[in-house]
């Protein structure tokens, strides 16, 4: 079985500094890097990384988007001079 490398961008600079691109010398200059292991390999998280760091992407964006609305009630709460709710439910007024 073949192995597939990730070769990250930013640290292969042989492809990006060369002054002729073409699809056969990237190819020929990337098989040169992997004969002498000297690819600079991206680093891909594992299944249980990447789950938990969707779950908590997500996580954020609901209290962002919880707070954004907060925030606008609150904004508009102070334009009109409504009173805020406190955590009980009762009014208060500022």
């Amino acid at each position: 079985m073949e192995e597939v490398v990730l070769a990250h961008p930013y640290k292969t600079r042989l492809i990006a500094d060369a002054q002729i691109k073409t699809d056969r010398l990237d190819a020929h200059a990337l098989g040169t890097l992997l004969r002498g292991n000297l690819v600079a390999r991206a680093h891909v998280p594992g299944r249980e990384t990447r789950a938990r760091k969707n779950l908590l992407r997500q996580r954020l964006y609901w209290a962002r988007l919880r707070t954004g609305d907060l925030i606008i009630t609150m904004r508009a709460n102070e334009d009109t001079g409504r009173p805020e709710k406190n955590d009980r439910g009762s009014t208060e007024l500022t």
